[in-house]
């Protein structure tokens, strides 16, 4: 019983260190990688100054430019390697036809299931439908205002273009060096759904190269991430379309990863109304 005792203690003692060790760690892992961010700032960038590079960025990406479209034809293919569905590969077209119309085509192939879902999305100016494998369905409240947000010429311009004019709320900014030199703006929407975001500016061609957005509570998950690289940009008769992007995002547990390329651009081409109408029901 002495000895089974002396044991115990002993295991105790082990145990005791170990925790003590494990903690002290962690404490210097979190310290490290706290250290690492603050060695990539170079500077802060008051309010002002962040504000004229806002308008530097929305200059090089010609938002001017877009007023001149009365309708925009977007030809897309993704690639998502993973995903809750498994690999998926998509051809999307996006067709906008200014001031408030948007239709949005999905093909989408099952690579697993060797199976393919048809699915149109749209909004006509006034409301919102949707087709999914040719059968017509209501959208939801939340489906119809993200089509709404998804028509207007305001979505193309981009959270800068939002910031600008007073829609989004500033945070904070500063220069970054990290495999590049970057303006790092913060941002948040205002009113109803909060919506954070962190855009990286290049500082020499001022173009947006690295977008993030985290919003706090989505479809009752605890948070959505998403983390978007432009890779290259298309020009557009002087605006400057995202041409490749890689993305990733986190939906509560669900993870997925996604590579887009633009594949073809049409500026108007005189989109019919009959696009975004409604079918009648027979």
């Amino acid at each position: 019983m002495k000895y089974l005792k002396t044991l115990l203690m002993i295991l105790f003692l082990i145990l005791i260190i170990s925790c003590s060790q494990n903690s002290t760690e962690t404490n210097h892992r979190e310290k490290e990688a706290s250290e690492q961010i603050l060695s990539r700032i170079i500077k802060k960038i008051e309010k002002k100054e962040a504000l004229e590079i806002v308008k530097l960025s929305l200059k090089a990406k010609g938002i001017d430019k877009l007023d001149r479209f009365k309708d925009l034809t977007i030809y897309y293919y993704r690639e998502i390697p993973k995903s809750p569905d498994g690999s998926k590969k998509i051809n999307l077209t996006l067709f906008y036809k200014f001031p408030d119309k948007i239709r949005m085509d999905t093909e989408v192939y099952f690579v697993a299931k060797n199976t393919k879902a048809l699915v149109s999305e749209v909004y006509d100016g006034v409301s919102s439908w949707m087709s999914e494998n040719n059968i017509i369905k209501d959208v939801s409240e939340g489906k119809e205002k993200e089509l709404k947000g998804l028509a207007s010429i305001s979505s193309l311009k981009g959270p800068l273009y939002l910031l600008s004019i007073g829609e989004y709320e500033f945070d904070e900014a500063y220069e970054e060096k990290n495999e590049g030199r970057y303006y790092v703006i913060k941002m948040h929407s205002k009113g109803g759904e909060k919506r954070n975001f962190n855009i990286y500016i290049d500082t020499n061609s001022y173009l947006p190269i690295i977008e993030e957005v985290a919003v706090p509570k989505l479809m009752g998950f605890t948070e959505v991430r998403l983390k978007n690289y432009i890779l290259n940009y298309i020009n557009l008769e002087g605006f400057m379309l995202q041409g490749k992007t890689k993305r990733s995002s986190s939906i509560g547990p669900f993870k997925e990863e996604m590579e887009t390329i633009v594949i073809k651009v049409e500026v108007n081409t005189n989109l019919s109304d009959s696009l975004f109408q409604k079918p009648k029901s027979k």
